[in-house]
């Protein structure tokens, strides 16, 4: 697998799909097959700590950042919310 741009190649498909021309499916395959690969940043993986702060739900494990809510990603990082740096 390699990382490309979803949002240009959507751009460059549906400039296809409107050309008049024949051989849509082969346009879009070769523009698939040439697209650029994009350099992307691991993803950081964390979990909420506890904290009996009344303002604040959690911590962040990541960045130590509080969180009025327990979200999926940490607001403030990006980091996964699924268990820490033990994950994969």
């Amino acid at each position: 697998m390699r990382p490309i741009d979803a949002d240009e190649l959507f751009k460059k498909a549906l400039d296809i799909i409107m050309d008049k021309s024949d051989n849509k499916e082969l346009g879009i395959l070769n523009m698939i097959a040439i697209a650029k690969t994009i350099e992307v940043e691991p993803v950081k993986h964390g979990k909420w700590l506890d904290t009996r702060n009344i303002s604040y739900s959690a911590r962040c494990s990541e960045c130590g950042r509080y969180a009025t809510d327990m979200t999926p990603y940490c607001p403030y990082c990006g980091a996964k919310m699924d268990g820490g740096n033990e994950i994969g």
